[in-house]
């Protein structure tokens, strides 16, 4: 069973999150590095902790603490490999197809990488990827704040400007809002 993954092993160096199995004696395996958890786990995962840390008992159906993949809370490795090939394919067409007909290009997924990797600086703000503090993406993690897609129309404003020698005026990226982190107080019950 530890071959296959249905007895998770955790180490101290790696430990990949188990997910629910029904197909493996113990509803479970382990996966494999680079499998993605979506915000739909996340009950899930702190349940789990929860039982962990807090010395209680598992459930006997583990599908309540562990996620599902099949109800899309993870994506194994497999399964990211190919979403990576897939928008790797679609991006090589898309920049071909710009090329063959001599259009202006923005390679999003570069500008996206770039914000992931060492973030990127527009006018004294920093933009990452970070979840709720990198000023691009919304809550749900999945689209961009106002601001993110303010920042990358500016980004399309200077493909065209460059390829077609125009002067689209760019827009205040910082006048849009982004996440807003400080905590809010909630008025006392019957205030309203």
């Amino acid at each position: 069973m530890k071959a296959n993954g249905s007895y998770p092993v955790f180490t101290m160096e790696s430990n990949q999150m188990p997910v629910y199995d029904a197909t493996s004696p113990t509803q479970m395996r382990q996966t494999a590095e680079g499998s993605k958890f979506t915000l739909l786990a996340q009950g899930k995962v702190s349940a789990l902790v929860g039982v962990i840390t807090g010395g209680g008992s598992l459930p006997d159906n583990l599908q309540e603490v562990l996620p599902v993949p099949t109800a899309g809370e993870a994506l194994l490795a497999d399964d990211v490999k190919k979403v990576q090939d897939a928008i790797e394919g679609y991006n090589t067409f898309l920049k071909a197809q710009a090329d063959a007909r001599d259009l202006a290009y923005v390679d999003t997924k570069s500008i996206m990488s770039e914000a992931a990797q060492t973030g990127i600086i527009i006018d004294g703000v920093t933009y990452t990827t970070a979840y709720l503090s990198g000023n691009l993406f919304s809550l749900d993690g999945a689209h961009l704040t106002q601001r993110g897609y303010a920042v990358i129309g500016n980004l399309t404003i200077q493909a065209i400007n460059a390829k077609y020698n125009a002067s689209i005026p760019q827009i205040q990226q910082n006048d849009f809002p982004v996440v807003e982190t400080t905590p809010v107080t909630p008025a006392p019950a019957g205030s309203n």
